[in-house]
């Protein structure tokens, strides 16, 4: 499915990377699900979130990935 389909079934752009640098987010999120007492390392002063991430080359969807998490780092 399309970038613009994920778009319209509630994927949202979460923590925007452009490594390709093709002007797009290299990952859309969704089912996002907010995780107590952690804090969001790409929103500043939000909690955290836990989400199924959806990896993008151009506008396929080539990783999926679940759980994905926006509070912890590599």
């Amino acid at each position: 499915m399309p970038r613009r389909q994920h778009l319209c079934a509630c994927a949202v752009e979460l923590c925007s990377y452009d490594g390709d640098e093709d002007g797009k987010s290299d990952s859309l999120a969704l089912q996002l699900e907010e995780a107590p007492d952690t804090q969001s390392l790409c929103r500043v002063g939000s909690a955290g979130v836990l989400y199924v991430d959806l990896g993008f080359t151009g506008d396929t969807v080539s990783r999926l990935s679940a759980p994905a998490n926006d509070f912890s780092d590599i």
